[in-house]
């Protein structure tokens, strides 16, 4: 049976944090089991609803108490408790901030408002400065680290889709679809929905693992499958892209923390730097309703696949480039900006290439010269007899000594 794709951020983890919970806290495990299924069915991820399983386990090993035991002075307890860890700088801000929200979440799902409507959850302050971003010479030093076509693509979708490596790590090979202009992905948000993205810097990585995938014939095929070991052409999990990341950051000499989720915030903060919020908001894939976005829901998925094309350069004039990329002028093909040669027709695509090109045929003209060269031809001739004459004298050698 193939390995399934990477919804560990889904199923697999949600299932593997309940089992965890209801052997350290068997008393609560019916009540957060179903206060689980009921987010389920509102719609949250199983990723979010994950998050507030472990909290609400270990908010009950704060106080050693049920939960539904739990009185006011239990969860000013519990929020006493992680403010003075974060003070002590054993926690950061965004902890303190997801006990709150678990407690206001799970209490008042079980009506209990006088619990948690004393306080206020409040903002997390955004830790990431702008030097904790994946830089374009990191970038570089990255790909050039890759070893293999799936790392190459797996990282410049990374870059350049900004996606939740749950959407990129739930691909199948149908989820890819190459047309003039590069490429559309369609990357799944749940079973039955997926959102449509445009992408042009990645699209001659991408074709490349294509053509390397073993099971590229497979369209259910996981796009993003293990080359090695015993779990050979399974799909990757999230710890496995992880680790990779981390092995090609260090090849590349990267000593900043590279994790998949910063490539996200790295093309967020760009990316909204260079078209309007309501097209990013969309390209990003936030949801209706999302704090950090405006009016964007209306907006057709044609409208975000011209603006992106625009940014890139095109089908407009525009000077205010993201990731370089060169267009073919023979046969239109996107490249990256780095591309000696097309990768689909060959055509060189910068200067040194064309003289690569006619210095290699140059040479290639004076050694046809050379061998056609009647003085070369005789003293070849005469080579050819004088190594005859050797065979016939070792040969009669060979004679001598069988007898």
């Amino acid at each position: 049976m193939r390995g399934g794709s990477m919804n560990f951020y889904q199923h697999q983890r949600l299932s593997k944090a309940l089992e965890n919970f209801r052997k350290e806290c068997p008393e609560d495990y019916d009540i957060v089991y179903e206060f689980a299924s009921d987010l389920i069915a509102e719609g949250i991820s199983e990723f979010r609803v994950r998050g507030y399983v472990i909290y609400l386990k270990k908010i009950i090993q704060t106080v050693n108490k049920r939960l539904k035991d739990f009185e006011k002075a239990d969860v000013k307890r519990v929020i006493n408790h992680y403010q003075l860890l974060r003070n002590s700088g054993e926690l950061s801000d965004s902890s303190v901030f997801e006990v709150k929200k678990t407690l206001k979440k799970f209490f008042r799902w079980y009506g209990r408002d006088e619990l948690i409507n004393w306080f206020s959850i409040g903002k997390v302050k955004n830790s990431l400065s702008p030097s904790d971003l994946i830089t374009e010479e990191e970038f570089q030093k990255m790909m050039n680290a890759c070893t293999n076509s799936r790392d190459r693509a797996l990282l410049s979708l990374l870059y350049e889709s900004g996606a939740r490596i749950g959407e990129i790590g739930s691909m199948r090979v149908k989820d890819v679809s190459f047309d003039e202009y590069g490429a559309v992905v369609w990357l799944p948000k749940s079973k039955t929905i997926r959102r449509k993205l445009r992408i042009v810097f990645s699209v001659t990585y991408l074709s490349a693992w294509m053509s390397d995938h073993p099971m590229r014939d497979d369209p259910e095929s996981p796009l993003w499958i293990k080359l090695t070991g015993k779990k050979r052409l399974q799909a990757m999990e999230y710890k496995d892209v992880q680790w990779q990341l981390k092995k090609i950051a260090k090849r590349a000499g990267i000593k900043k923390r590279i994790y998949p989720h910063l490539f996200r915030h790295t093309r967020a903060t760009r990316l909204l730097a260079k078209v309007p919020e309501s097209i990013g908001a969309k390209y990003m894939g936030w949801v209706n309703g999302s704090k950090m976005v405006g009016v964007y829901v209306h907006l057709a998925s044609e409208d975000v696949d011209e603006a992106i094309l625009k940014m890139y350069g095109i089908k407009t004039n525009n000077n205010n480039k993201d990731l370089e990329v060169k267009q073919c002028p023979r046969c239109l093909q996107v490249n990256p900006a780095i591309s000696r040669f097309c990768s689909r027709c060959g055509l060189p695509l910068t200067e040194e290439a064309i003289q690569e090109i006619e210095e290699w045929e140059k040479r290639k003209a004076e050694a046809f010269n050379e061998l056609t060269n009647p003085q070369f031809i005789k003293i070849f001739m005469g080579m050819q007899r004088e190594i005859e004459m050797l065979k016939a004298e070792i040969e009669k050698l060979r004679k001598g000594e069988v007898k």
